[in-house]
């Protein structure tokens, strides 16, 4: 099987999660990192895609792959700010959905903290206009969910991810 771990990464937080994607699956054979930043998506069977999150958006370029993996074996992985909090992820995955052909194998969406910019805290500060004790705390939480992301933890869990999706996919 060829596997293509392919990534949009601007602060490295998702470069980090790809880097561990293809040493964790080099074993599997014809695995191939690409950032597709500065290269095109290689075909394969297996997409493994990642990109960061900003402000609730996903980069045009994965969307655009993402309608283009017709009949491949497609596995996302993200990262963002608000990546520690449950409801997000399902979230995020409602909106992906519709970029994602129904022939696809679509195994899943990994959401992982990432570090947040001081411009992204700056940007959700301007969207709370009460200077309410509700609101600290509010900005306190985002800042200590996402301080040092990804960790170590988060790299474990990506890595067991991974093994599951292989795994329950049916996939070499």
């Amino acid at each position: 099987m060829r596997i293509s771990i392919a990534f949009l990464s601007e602060s490295g937080n998702t470069k980090l999660l790809a880097e561990t994607a293809a040493r964790f699956l080099a074993q599997r054979g014809n695995v191939t990192l690409t950032n597709l930043a500065e290269q095109p998506l290689p075909d394969a069977d297996c997409f493994i895609l990642g990109f960061g999150v900003r402000r609730g958006t996903f980069p045009i370029r994965i969307l655009a792959e993402l309608e283009a993996a017709e009949d491949k074996t497609l596995i996302l992985f993200a990262t963002a700010a608000f990546g520690h909090l449950p409801h997000y992820k399902a979230h995020l995955e409602r909106q992906l959905r519709a970029f994602i052909p129904e022939s696809c194998g679509y195994k899943g969406l990994f959401l992982c903290p990432g570090e947040l910019s001081e411009e992204g805290m700056a940007y959700f500060e301007s969207l709370v206009s009460d200077r309410s004790d509700d609101r600290e705390n509010a900005l306190r939480e985002i800042r200590s969910g996402a301080a040092g992301m990804p960790d170590q933890k988060n790299l474990a869990d990506f890595r067991v991810f991974l093994k599951d999706a292989f795994q329950q996919g049916g996939l070499q």
